[in-house]
């Protein structure tokens, strides 16, 4: 079933609708009623994909990708239509998860610190968790790496995530290069990879 319904339409290949980070992670986050909510709440999966287009799916008539297994997901669960993404990952994962405009989280890029949601930023984990259910993330996090800002902070009881995020970016390379003097006969950028 679909929450708002919209024609579909094959996005070309290199779309920039949905553009992500560099690297193609998923980020999935579980959510499992506890033992008594699970006879009256709905399972809730939330599968946020890093770097996909619109017409990156079989279930939007792209004709050469093949997805069945999200086509299915598509079709038996419910579908949000209208989510608008940021430039990059992490913002958009902060509107996500907090259903606010990412410049209000604090999160409005993917690094130099500008990938860290503010503290009291309320999660969809936390108000889940709070209404009872178990909380999971499995995946790439990238909105802050010490307390207050873990997943575990932010109301995930269990979490496997990657930590930063954006590393390899040439952005990255170029703020050590030209801010950092250390960095500036190379010798290290290259030591470093």
């Amino acid at each position: 079933m679909s929450m708002a319904a919209s024609s579909t339409t094959y996005w070309p290949e290199h779309s920039l609708l949905l553009p992500g980070a560099a690297a193609a992670l998923a980020l999935a986050l579980a959510f499992e009623p506890g033992p008594s909510l699970a006879a009256t709440r709905p399972n809730v999966l939330l599968i946020l994909t890093d770097d996909q287009g619109h017409g990156d799916v079989g279930f939007h008539q792209n004709p050469k990708i093949r997805t069945p297994s999200i086509d299915r997901l598509a079709r038996e669960g419910v579908r949000f239509e209208r989510f608008h993404v940021s430039p990059v990952c992490s913002p958009t994962r902060a509107s996500l998860m907090t259903g606010r405009y990412c410049y209000r989280t604090g999160v409005v890029d993917t690094y130099l610190g500008r990938s860290m949601m503010f503290a009291d930023e309320v999660t969809l984990a936390q108000m889940l968790a709070g209404g009872g259910y178990r909380t999971a993330i499995f995946g790439k996090w990238h909105l802050g790496d010490n307390y207050p800002m873990r997943a575990m902070d932010k109301g995930f009881q269990e979490s496997l995530v990657l930590n930063g995020g954006g590393l390899a970016h040439e952005s990255l390379r170029r703020f050590a290069r030209e801010l950092m003097p250390a960095f500036a006969d190379g010798a290290r950028m290259r030591d470093a990879g």
